[in-house]
């Protein structure tokens, strides 16, 4: 009998519940997908991206409303959402994602929604700051 099945045998709810968490978040496979640094202007983004580059050698390349290191620090060209910027959590399956926060009673800012060009969601911010931060969700790339 596997553990689940003794769970569900004995009544273990709790343990249950937890199983079933740790699979949502395996499935849902949360991770970091880069930081977004809020810059006053196109100037001050590409500085600080200097930097980073000069410092650590990681390579800088234009995003379009950021410039990027090496796809883990953006600074973006103009503020956005958050004080300092946002923490972008990328995410195996966004809707899934989007669905399962909402049961957790996390609201969205449903203006921020991007889609690709077939419509599907491909990142939104969530209505909730951490350090200043503005948390945005991302679809891994499929």
């Amino acid at each position: 009998m596997t553990t689940s099945e003794e769970y569900m045998k004995n009544n273990n709810i709790e343990k249950i519940k937890n199983l079933t968490e740790q699979e949502i978040q395996n499935m849902l496979g949360f991770d970091l997908a880069h930081i977004g640094i809020n810059s006053d202007n196109e100037e001050r983004a590409d500085n600080d991206s200097s930097k980073i580059e000069y410092l650590f050698g990681l390579n800088k390349s234009d995003g379009g409303t950021y410039i990027s290191n090496a796809n883990i620090l953006h600074f973006m060209k103009e503020k956005s959402y958050g004080k300092n910027g946002h923490i972008a959590i990328s995410t195996n399956f966004i809707e899934y994602a989007v669905f399962y926060l909402k049961s957790k009673q996390i609201e969205f800012i449903e203006e921020s929604a991007r889609f690709n060009e077939k419509g599907e969601l491909v990142s939104i911010y969530l209505d909730i700051m951490v350090g200043g931060f503005a948390l945005r969700l991302v679809q891994k790339n499929k």
